[in-house]
């Protein structure tokens, strides 16, 4: 290993260095340098350091070296050669691994786990969101590639804006153009044929053409699925009426998945989601790593999920054996321990409850109470007092509480130039949020919207022509690159700590430049702290698993209800 630098009188950090990855040098860094005092160029794969801190850093080298015996800091003539050797290295040159990297890892555990030959053909990619496992997965199949184990590879995202993030990742990451196959159902066949790039996208829905999916088996051997946790129904066909108004059975997205694992060798499970809320969520990405050893969802379910009184799965059961398939199927990462990007602050912001507010409420407690428990209708119930909360204008002529919070917030505590994200649960927040804060200064993104306005939305958000943006978590909070905000508004608690995870993780991600600031609006009763609680407990549950229930079931959906104005005091 060999410590390279420039000076550059021009720049804040005057430093830049270079060095070949070392995981207990970087370690060091990342808990001796303050993060002010830091910069990881992930393009050119360079650090940058203040005054102070580079010599920290040839502080801890040297004691390094010292160690280890390590070659001494280079002459700038080497310096120069080394750097120019580096600018011009094969993409697949075996000895370099970081060159398989673009982003800052500490490379120990990649090195030894990711870059080992005896992982299986079938693998999973379980990386916290901001990761990096696309631009991972793309690595994977370049490694494949040069190896002569696969020649083509063939996405599958679940959502169709996803496309447009993989196209946008690749050119900039690789300098690789990609085939995006979408658009009306009967021209992807022809999209497919004709695709000549070595890299192709897909949405989901286009795996329930079956000639579509021949084509696929035929012309591709990778085949990767991007955020495989998103629930899926695992039946095959499905009953639709033809133009003639009779039933006929049709093949589904799912009956397409399984015959490409079945029919391509090499395979890619992509999740954001490493600690999945419910064991049913950790199905598909082992189906997708070996589809003969999980062959069926019910019983992949009887055997890792108990089922409640109203038979849904809860949390886990064989917990370490579940466990062992996806530590032996795949690679857990954390930001925490691979990315070098600035800390997250999460804060919480209280309102108070307005005398309309609790009257409606109140009035939805009594007319419940009147009635006999119906376990069916207990989610509706549930949904429909957090709706009330979030955005009462849908039953009701008033809006929420939390407006003026929201409000006030933004206006006064937030610059005018730095970008702002807002997430919901319910389209009519979205419209109470917009109409508060100004139409001029929102984009809009929610389901429902044409392809043309969430591309026109999206854009503007992102090349700084509107700062705030206001989008259900539904539709926003998987796969989107948003590090040109650093401000995320939770206006309503999330439905999981997964889907909250995947929120803030929009813009707390590799790329992110500046420290992230995450506030939780919280109305001040028990239904809002205790259920936020319990999304807190869902985000430490991959640490603390255990054999208990640990997800929002319907039995603590009925501790909640009974608590929305008063504390339990069990």
């Amino acid at each position: 290993m060999a410590l390279t630098y420039r000076r550059h009188e021009e720049k804040t950090f005057k430093y830049e260095v270079w060095f070949p990855f070392d995981a207990e040098l970087i370690e060091r860094i990342k808990n001796r340098i303050p993060f002010a005092e830091r910069s990881y160029n992930s393009g050119a794969r360079h650090w940058w350091f203040s005054d102070s801190a580079f010599q920290q850093v040839c502080d801890e080298y040297r004691r390094l070296e010292e160690q280890h015996n390590r070659r001494p800091i280079l002459t700038e003539e080497q310096q120069e050669q080394i750097i120019e050797r580096a600018e011009n290295r094969d993409a697949f040159d075996m000895n370099i691994t970081r060159s398989w990297f673009a982003n800052g890892y500490k490379p120990l555990s990649i090195h030894t786990e990711f870059l080992s030959q005896k992982r299986p053909d079938g693998y999973g990619l379980f990386f916290e969101c901001g990761c990096g496992k696309s631009s991972t997965a793309i690595c994977e199949f370049l490694r494949r590639k040069y190896e002569g184990r696969a020649h083509k590879m063939f996405v599958v995202v679940y959502r169709a804006t996803l496309t447009k993030n993989w196209q946008e990742d690749v050119k900039k990451l690789f300098n690789y153009e990609i085939d995006i196959i979408d658009g009306e159902m009967k021209t992807r066949a022809k999209q497919i044929t004709e695709a000549e790039s070595l890299i192709a996208v897909t949405p989901f829905t286009t795996l329930r053409n079956e000639a579509i999916v021949r084509t696929i088996l035929s012309k591709y051997d990778m085949l990767a699925v991007d955020e495989c946790h998103i629930p899926i129904n695992d039946k095959r066909t499905s009953l639709k009426k033809d133009e003639n108004g009779s039933l006929q059975r049709k093949k589904t997205g799912y009956w397409g998945l399984v015959q490409l694992c079945k029919g391509i060798k090499n395979r890619l499970a992509l999740t954001g989601t490493p600690q999945p809320n419910k064991a049913i969520n950790a199905y598909t990405p082992l189906m997708i790593c070996a589809p003969d050893k999980f062959p069926s969802k019910y019983t992949f379910t009887r055997r890792y999920a108990e089922l409640d009184q109203f038979g849904n799965p809860r949390m886990y059961k064989n917990l370490n054996e579940l466990k062992s398939y996806l530590s032996y199927y795949g690679m857990i990462a954390r930001k925490k321990d691979y990315c070098d990007i600035p800390p997250k602050t999460e804060m919480n912001l209280y309102c108070k409850m307005s005398a309309n507010t609790e009257k409606i409420l109140k009035e939805a407690i009594r007319v419940q109470a009147g009635k006999e428990e119906d376990k069916l209708k207990l989610d509706d119930y549930y949904i429909k007092i957090h709706q009330m909360i979030a955005c009462p204008s849908v039953y009701h002529n008033f809006k929420s509480d939390k407006i003026g919070t929201l409000k006030d917030y933004i206006d006064n505590d937030i610059p005018e130039e730095e970008q702002i994200i807002v997430f919901c649960s319910f389209k009519g927040a979205v419209k109470e949020i917009i109409e508060a804060l100004g139409r001029e200064r929102c984009a809009c993104l929610v389901g429902g919207m044409t392809e043309k306005s969430e591309g026109v939305e999206y854009d503007n958000f992102r090349q700084g022509r509107k700062q705030i943006l206001v989008c259900t978590i539904q539709k926003m909070g998987v796969g989107f690159n948003l590090q040109c905000a650093r401000h995320i508004f939770m206006y309503d608690t999330a439905m999981t700590g997964a889907d909250y995870e995947q929120g803030i993780s929009r813009a707390h991600r590799v790329g992110q430049t500046n420290e992230v600031m995450i506030y939780n609006i919280l109305m001040d009763i028990p239904f809002e702290t205790n259920r936020h609680e319990m999304i807190e407990e869902q985000r430490k549950l991959w640490e603390q698993m255990s054999d208990a229930e640990h997800e929002i079931n319907s039995q603590q959906k009925i501790r909640l209800l009974s608590q929305i104005f008063k504390k339990n005091k069990a």
